[in-house]
């Protein structure tokens, strides 16, 4: 992920939130195929066959990863100089460096951005463990409860492309715009009893998601607004590389969240949603 959000700095300095939000679009895509996907699969050939299929179809990641190259805009002098750094620095020297600690004591508001970060990744991965599950509790089948997901990815992408004209126009800040995607899904969290259909589920799906795709792709626009700003747009990568660690504390704790406080979850994605516009207005 940090290495294609970097070419895409490189190549899309005037739309990088268009290039972002097309290339994060790929997650959403994802959401619409691999639920009913692992529907079927785990009805026709069971548990650990369907795993097994899907740890196949993930490893063409590496085939994707492999076609990506060093764009034809480097003239020779430039890529002999990158060349040169590669072998000049130790690998322990490379991941020191990498890791850009010094951010957080030349930058200290970045980790108001990590926090807020990790609580729109805990909204974000607990409405996608609580979406089908919710569904099948309240009477739904599980192919039809899994093709919430396959609406809300639809919306998802388009919320992701959408949000990157926006910014990249001029039209909206990101940071204002992550601030209206995050009060849609609060309004939308709660009134979740109300849509007790599944053409109304549907519909909650497709604004959940297309509010949780914008946001998705707003949060690294944010990082990287902030580290133009501030005039470190050299440390972009190692300021993104801990933005998305924090976002993956979140992926993790949030799941457990979810399994263990299922029938609560709601009030769980309230409670993020409303803190979220909270601190992106304090910043």
């Amino acid at each position: 992920m940090l290495a294609s959000i970097k070419l895409i700095t490189i190549e899309y300095t005037e739309t990088f939130a268009l290039a972002n939000g097309i290339a994060l679009g790929g997650a959403s895509f994802g959401m619409m195929v691999l639920p009913p996907l692992t529907e079927i699969l785990v009805e026709t050939y069971g548990w650990h066959s369907a795993f097994l299929l899907l740890g196949a179809l993930d490893l063409h990641v590496i085939v994707a990863g492999a076609m990506i190259r060093i764009s034809e805009h480097y003239d020779e002098e430039e890529i002999s100089l990158l060349n040169e750094n590669k072998h000049r620095h130790s690998i322990s020297n490379t991941f020191l460096k990498s890791l850009d600690l010094n951010v957080f004591r030349t930058q200290p508001m970045i980790i108001f951005y990590d926090v807020l970060i990790t609580l729109f990744s805990i909204v974000f991965s607990v409405w996608t463990v609580y979406l089908i599950p919710n569904a099948e509790i309240r009477g739904i089948s599980g192919q039809d409860a899994s093709l919430l997901s396959t609406v809300a990815g639809f919306t998802n992408f388009f919320g992701r492309v959408a949000s990157g004209p926006i910014v990249d126009i001029g039209w909206v800040d990101s940071r204002d715009l992550f601030v209206g995607v995050s009060i849609i899904n609060t309004v939308i969290f709660v009134a979740d009893p109300v849509f007790d259909t599944y053409t109304l589920m549907c519909i909650n799906a497709a604004i959940a998601g297309l509010s949780m795709g914008a946001g998705n792709n707003l949060w690294t626009v944010m990082v990287k607004q902030f580290v133009d700003e501030c005039g470190v747009s050299s440390s972009f990568v190692g300021t993104l590389g801990w933005a998305t660690l924090f976002s993956g504390v979140g992926n993790i704790i949030s799941p457990l969240i979810a399994g263990k406080y299922l029938k609560n979850a709601r009030y769980l994605l309230e409670l993020n949603c409303v803190t979220s516009p909270f601190l992106m207005y304090t910043l």
